[in-house]
């Protein structure tokens, strides 16, 4: 992926509900995060809070940021790992979606940009 869609981001903010992980950006953006992710103990947040995001990965299985303080978020896109539609959602600070969206293999939709 020749687009960068995180790197330099800072984390400010890490919030758990039912079925997802929320990830707020220091710019006002943020991730909602649907499938399995390594960012999955509230008593851990404290790792990615403050940490600014330094890499960007993305492969068939699995999108990863690695964070300046050698920390990492792991998503799982495996096949089994999706529980619904999205796997992720990415929401810019102007109102644009990146959205993650059917498992890969499925579709050739695997990544679509929308802006408003």
């Amino acid at each position: 992926m020749s687009q960068s869609w995180f790197l330099g981001r800072k984390i400010i903010s890490v919030e758990f509900t039912y079925d997802n992980v929320g990830i707020g950006f220091e710019d006002g953006s943020g991730l909602t995060i649907y499938n399995p992710c390594s960012v999955a103990d509230t008593f851990q947040s404290s790792r990615y809070i403050g940490a600014r995001i330094v890499a960007e990965y993305w492969s068939s299985d699995q999108f990863y940021v690695d964070l300046h303080n050698g920390n990492k978020i792991v998503v799982d896109l495996r096949e089994a790992a999706w529980a619904g539609p999205e796997a992720m959602v990415f929401a810019y600070e102007n109102n644009g979606y990146m959205v993650v969206s059917e498992p890969p293999g499925e579709t050739t939709m695997f990544r679509e940009e929308i802006r408003k």
